[in-house]
């Protein structure tokens, strides 16, 4: 993200820096489904501190630089500027890249800061909440967790059958469940899972981190979206009529 100033201190993406092999091959990343649903101890475990960090990282107060909900906007919306000293290099656009040559570049290093942030509430928050005793082996597979990904090209597109449309994608498992259950300090619990949905901090609407609704534009059949009201995400939000 650039160089330390005397006025700003820019927080260094370096991805997760442990768990490498003996001769330094990189933990494999796992397709998400295969992961959620493997009988490895090692993989139950990353479910388990993967779901409780998410769910730590979305608690994070909005007005926090590594809040869930200021490193997901720098997706897209808000439109404010993250990380950034002096003038915004982003005003009134998105910084993410797409459809060119910069999307590798720029989303790759978008993912690491993701899954820096994640593994950083695992190792400093969620596994000294663990009796001594089970904090070995959760650093072990915290250390070689890395974000799964989704291989939406195995996944075959399901025919809605009122629209006839095909959009309602065969999803991951893990994302179409309301609750799951993990391993927490307690024992085996079920939480609401935070993949199911973001709900604002403090229950307040989205307008109040900067977030704007999509005007109605009768010319490329835009309808009219108040996104600025939500508190909470789902996959398929309510339209104005």
């Amino acid at each position: 993200m650039g160089s330390p100033s005397a006025s700003h201190m820019y927080y260094p993406i370096t991805g997760i820096k442990q768990g490498f092999g003996h001769n330094g091959e990189v933990p494999m990343r796992m397709e998400i489904d295969e992961w959620w649903n493997s009988d490895d101890p090692v993989h139950v475990d990353q479910v388990s501190l993967f779901i409780a960090a998410l769910k730590e990282f979305q608690n994070t107060p909005i007005s926090e630089k590594l809040s869930y909900f200021q490193i997901a906007g720098i997706h897209s919306e808000p439109l404010l500027p993250w990380d950034e000293a002096g003038e915004s290099k982003r005003r009134a656009n998105e910084y993410c890249q797409h459809e060119g040559n910069l999307f590798p570049t720029w989303h790759r290093p978008y993912s690491l800061l993701f899954e820096q942030c994640l593994y950083q509430i695992m190792v400093e928050k969620i596994i000294d909440r663990f009796p001594t005793a089970e904090r070995t082996s959760l650093q072990h597979a915290a250390e070689k967790w890395r974000l799964p990904f989704w291989d939406w090209a195995m996944k075959k597109p399901v025919m809605d059958a009122k629209t006839k449309d095909y959009d309602n994608y065969d999803v991951p498992q893990l994302v179409r469940l309301e609750a799951v259950r993990i391993r927490t300090p307690q024992g085996l619990r079920w939480v609401k899972n935070p993949l199911y949905t973001f709900k604002m901090p403090e229950n307040v609407p989205m307008s109040s981190g900067g977030v704007k609704g999509i005007e109605k534009d009768d010319k490329y059949s835009i309808p009219e979206i108040r996104f600025e009201q939500c508190v909470a995400t789902s996959r398929y939000p309510h339209r104005t009529k």
